[in-house]
């Protein structure tokens, strides 16, 4: 199980390396890659969820961050505040999504086991 997590956590990583320092995909004007940030974090922070529990949280933070300053340093990129403030709202709204499935997998599990537990 810890090296199919390993494994897990260096395709993730490779991927997000790829996307946040390597050509960049998506130019737009209109905003569309502020969806994009929100949406790639939010689905990272859900996979390190099942990884790291609830310390994922300041792991996919970190991440985030790490790589938007980086871009700094990369030809071809720069760093945005908006881009960070995307990433991080991904982040927390990946977040959130998980601990709320957690609760209604756990009502829905109390509410078919009879007895002690539906008294809680």
């Amino acid at each position: 199980m810890i090296l199919k997590k390993l494994l897990v956590l260096l395709i993730l990583l490779a991927l997000a390396t790829y996307l946040n320092l390597g050509p960049q995909i998506l130019r737009s004007a209109h905003g569309e890659d502020k969806v994009a940030h929100v949406v790639f974090y939010a689905l990272l922070e859900t996979i390190f969820f099942w990884m790291f529990g609830r310390f994922s949280l300041a792991i996919t933070s970190l991440a985030a961050t790490l790589y938007e300053y980086l871009q700094r340093f990369t030809p071809g990129r720069n760093s945005n505040a908006y881009d960070l403030l995307a990433s991080l709202s991904g982040v927390i709204l990946g977040y959130y999504m998980v601990l709320v499935l957690e609760k209604v997998l756990r009502r829905r599990k109390d509410a078919d086991t009879p007895g002690e537990a539906r008294k809680h």
